[in-house]
């Protein structure tokens, strides 16, 4: 089909309207390689989603969880992308819209779009001009997850000034972009110390050696989650993920996913208020978070959760995960979680074994009284830090909305 780029607004001399698909050379990365062997003594960085979502926006990527060696580039035909290459999602994650830059020679994963400007195109610049973009726009779904084909990638809108006024742009937003980035991490640091304070409160609440312990198999019963394709009905059942959960302990029901089960299914899996819900699967650092389920409507897990539902009314699962939050479980569940390429897992099994504190149902209770009021002081003081990011953010939107903005994008039909 013949693509008419509609312009609504007049551009500088010399500046002009081409496709992605002009600017770049667009593909994407290789699937991961799942053999041990590939990572051994591995010196190519090897780019996944993990590494630009850490970033979210960076025009310069030089580190990676993993790399791989010689062997897995020349055994798979592992394409090594060039320095300035831009990868942005192009499955399961697009609505991120997260953007890098490579300032270093990688391989990549499949899951990311590699675009390899062409001459007459700053990276810097393309980057800064392509996270004003909602690639959502053109993403479609597939098995419930959005997905970004490079057909329609290929005809997004680009705006292209002489090479001269991009590198001038550039100049302009990396300063400004700069003292942005300074108020983030400032941000972000005091965001980490209310974390660090309610996980050193912890430690102090568990240090008792009165109390007795035994193992959480002895007041806890397990099930894994559901292993099932997510569907879009809103209607179905709603489901808690690994991403509910978050690294000090708190349940955010927000980005579920709904899963279509029987009668059967329903009962077997349906959460119960007092669950304790424990993340066995994740990256080694995030393996072990975990909460309580103290909720009235109607809930299941996915596979990657373990549900364990307390025997009696001696132990109280919320009491248990604030224990299993703490700084001292965190190390231990990094320490001896069974480590996998790009993951980790803690199963239900070795979850049992653990030894934890069981002091009177009462002290339990009480301190769980303590440790509520306690979060509720450091949410507040999070809730008002998590407005101030949001803020710096705007500032970013709104930067470059300024220098690109005052052009209307063309409608491609």
């Amino acid at each position: 089909m013949k693509q008419e780029l509609v312009l609504k607004e007049k551009l500088p001399e010399g500046w002009k309207w081409i496709t992605i698909e002009d600017a770049f050379d667009v593909t994407g990365g290789d699937s991961a390689p799942q053999e041990k062997e590939y990572f051994i003594k591995g010196d190519i960085p090897f780019v996944r989603m993990q590494d630009v979502g850490r970033y979210h926006f960076t025009t310069n990527l030089i580190e990676t969880v993993d790399k791989v060696n010689r062997k897995a580039v020349d055994d798979r035909n592992m394409r090594i992308f060039p320095k300035g290459t831009i990868l942005m999602p192009r499955s399961g994650s697009v609505y991120c819209n997260h953007r890098a830059v490579l300032g270093i020679e990688a391989s990549v994963v499949s899951h990311l779009a590699c675009l390899i400007p062409k001459k007459e195109v700053s990276s810097i610049y393309a980057v800064y001009y392509l996270a004003t973009f909602d690639m959502t726009k053109i993403s479609s779904k597939n098995t419930g997850l959005d997905v970004l084909s490079f057909k329609d990638l290929k005809k997004v809108p680009f705006l292209l000034p002489p090479l001269q006024v991009q590198k001038q742009i550039v100049a302009k937003l990396d300063a400004q972009m700069a003292h942005i980035e300074i108020m983030k991490k400032e941000a972000e640091k005091e965001k980490r110390a209310g974390e660090e304070i309610l996980v050193s409160s912890l430690d102090g609440i568990f240090n008792n050696p009165n109390w007795k312990h035994a193992k959480f198999k002895e007041y806890f019963s397990t099930k894994y989650g559901l292993s099932k394709p997510s569907v879009k009905d809103i209607t179905r059942t709603k489901a808690v993920r690994m991403n509910n959960i978050t690294y000090t302990g708190e349940l955010v029901l927000n980005d579920i996913c709904y899963l279509d089960l029987n009668k059967d299914e329903l009962e077997k899996h349906k959460l119960k208020k007092g669950d304790l819900i424990f993340n066995r699967t994740n990256s080694a650092e995030l393996v072990g978070k975990n909460t309580y389920f103290d909720n009235d409507e109607t809930y299941v897990t996915v596979s990657y959760l373990v549900v364990a539902s307390p025997k009696n009314d001696k132990i109280n699962s919320e009491f248990i995960s604030y224990y299993l939050n703490s700084s001292k479980l965190k190390k231990y569940f990094l320490e001896n979680c069974d480590r996998a390429i790009s993951q980790a897992n803690f199963s239900a099994s070795k979850l049992g074994e653990i030894q934890i504190p069981i002091p009177d149902i009462k002290v339990q209770d009480e301190l769980c009284k303590k440790v509520r009021l306690l979060k509720e002081e450091i949410r507040f003081i999070q809730q008002n830090i998590s407005q101030k990011l949001s803020a710096i953010s705007q500032l970013t939107s709104s930067l470059l909305n300024e220098v690109f903005g005052k052009y209307e994008i063309p409608e491609v039909k």
